[in-house]
């Protein structure tokens, strides 16, 4: 976590336009929809292994 309170966390489904230009209507759905399912894994992983300060740090409750 940055002092901004911002969280870096690099997980994401790349893919070339050629690769998305290939898929059906359908197959691209899915795969937008893992991708959102990646990202929203990685930020639960994150704030689990950061206990209960970060928590507190990122609500504004944390005592000093």
């Amino acid at each position: 976590m940055s002092l901004t309170c911002h969280v870096h966390t690099p997980s994401f489904l790349l893919a070339s336009q050629t690769f998305i230009d290939s898929l059906t209507d359908e197959q691209r759905a899915v795969f937008s929809e893992v991708g959102r399912a990646i990202t929203d894994q990685a930020y639960e992983t994150y704030v689990d292994s950061q206990g209960d300060d970060y928590l507190a740090i990122v609500r504004g409750t944390a005592s000093n």
